[in-house]
């Protein structure tokens, strides 16, 4: 069981006055002596968060939160900005062309940016300064040791907050073992500036179809970089920026601008509902490039060489084809035969992907740059095998080495060429709708995965691990489900 106990230093404000400078020692004070201080004192409190940060929003519309002891409540105000510069700069214009040669042809073309919200909300909830103290209980029946319902919390501990706001970790074990966050003062929203190019055209029968270039640039889009990782090779946590200072080893992570991109090609061919049937059939080719996994708010895995992190996205798939269809089957319109040979409805929804790029990657011991992702070498193409199954290998894992000590391998981020296996989907449903008197009943099946097509996961990617290669999972197998609904 664990009991918390939250110690925040203030400013008694209403609107932004100068902060008075800090006693070196603050003392802790009850929250109605701190009501009863004047506008401008800075003091230290210790209490229950009782409304959470963005819970509601104060007459002056911030995002504060409110916090209670024994003797009164308090809110505390936190500014809009968070201390953050703000800008001018999250314009977001858009702005598309278009123009039709003849009746059958269309040419259209846009470009539009819009702005990425912060995904991490790890700033806002610790400003301005939050301090916690733990008692940890042995179990769930014994309350932690000097802890009752007849005491309540014993004394805080709370960290000297100096007037000037820099805290010496090193005086600290405590500080100086933690992890801390660096968001730099003028961090701002990233922006995706996104473009394409289209030609449309009416195919007859119903049919149209279209070729478009679609791409986009993320500008300043936020990663995550340890700025305490090892720095220098080989040099194991000397190479650590804080180590030799204050002997920290722990991370610090900075909140960064970096850059992603995507490239396609787009085909579509679709036939608008026409005669009871309908179909659209999409293709992708595309590439989609960033310096983590995903696209925003991932961390680099080589913060001594940011460059290496460069790769394909985790969900990029060169090649990606969709089609789906809708068919009502024709209805006789009147008596018994209606009941029984009408309303049917199939549908259905094919989709085959290429597989995503398998990171290989390896232990860092060799490499003694803590904080950094180790990656094999590659000596020769690494021929597809097509293996599933333990024991068995999807590519060829002779062509990976161990680099020599204190050096990167020469792969980078997803550098291998290395796909997962495809993916090949076929969802259908079977639709009957009737009449019960004047009301409406459909009785529906559907089937994901009606094949029961194989979908494996993606093989082993660590170098030197018992299952380097392999394939021993899957996921998504056949499943059914039935319905029936009525409508009044």
């Amino acid at each position: 069981m664990l009991h918390v106990l939250t110690l925040v230093t203030l400013l008694i404000t209403t609107f932004a006055v100068p902060i008075s400078p800090q006693s070196p020692d603050p003392k802790t004070i009850t929250i109605a002596e701190a009501r009863s201080l004047p506008l401008g004192t800075v003091v230290t409190i210790d209490g229950v968060v009782t409304v959470p940060s963005g819970a509601f929003s104060s007459s002056t519309f911030d995002q504060g939160f409110a916090i209670q002891d024994r003797t009164g409540g308090i809110y505390v105000s936190v500014p809009d900005n968070l201390g953050i510069k703000g800008t001018w700069r999250n314009f977001n214009p858009r702005t598309g062309i278009s123009f039709r040669p003849t009746d059958r042809q269309v040419i259209r073309a846009g470009y539009g940016v819009s702005t990425i919200p912060f995904g991490d909300n790890t700033y806002a909830f610790n400003f301005p300064v939050k301090q916690n103290n733990q008692f940890n209980a042995a179990n769930a029946f014994v309350p932690p040791a000097g802890v009752s319902m007849a005491t309540g919390f014993p004394a805080p501990v709370v960290a000297n907050i100096p007037s000037n706001g820099l805290i010496d970790v090193s005086a600290d074990p405590r500080l100086r073992n933690g992890s801390f966050v660096y968001f730099p003062k003028d961090l701002r929203e990233g922006l995706l500036h996104s473009w394409n190019v289209a030609y449309q055209r009416e195919l007859g029968g119903g049919f149209t179809g279209e070729v478009a270039y679609v791409a986009n640039h993320g500008q300043d889009i936020i990663q995550r970089l340890d700025l305490n990782a090892g720095y220098v090779l080989g040099a194991n946590n000397d190479g650590r920026p804080q180590f030799a200072t204050f002997g920290r080893t722990a991370s610090v992570t900075a909140f960064l601008p970096y850059h992603t991109d995507y490239r396609s090609m787009q085909v579509k061919v679709d036939r608008k509902f026409r005669n009871g049937f309908l179909i659209t059939n999409s293709y992708t080719l595309g590439k989609g490039e960033s310096y983590d996994g995903g696209d925003s708010n991932g961390s680099i895995s080589t913060p001594i060489d940011i460059e290496r992190s460069w790769g394909r996205t985790v969900n990029d798939r060169k090649h990606t084809f969709v089609s789906s269809y809708v068919y009502n089957l024709p209805s006789p319109q009147d008596g018994w035969m209606k009941q029984v040979a009408g309303g049917w409805q199939l549908a259905g929804l094919f989709t085959a992907q290429s597989g995503t790029a398998v990171d290989i990657v390896m232990d860092g011991a060799l490499l003694r740059t803590p904080g950094n992702q180790q990656r094999p070498d590659m000596t020769g193409s690494a021929n597809i095998l097509g293996n599933v199954g333990g024991g068995q290998t999807w590519f060829d894992t002779s062509v990976f080495a161990a680099p020599a000590a204190n050096t990167f391998g020469n792969l980078t981020r997803n550098g291998s060429g290395i796909n997962a296996p495809a993916y090949y989907n076929l969802d259908a449903s079977v639709v009957k709708r009737f009449d019960i008197g004047k009301k409406l009943a459909e009785f529906r099946v559907d089937a994901f995965n009606l094949t029961n097509t194989l979908h494996p996961n993606p093989p082993g990617n660590t170098f030197g691990s018992a299952t380097f290669g392999q394939i021993t999972s899957a996921f998504d197998p056949r499943l059914v489900r039935f319905g029936l609904r009525f409508v009044f």
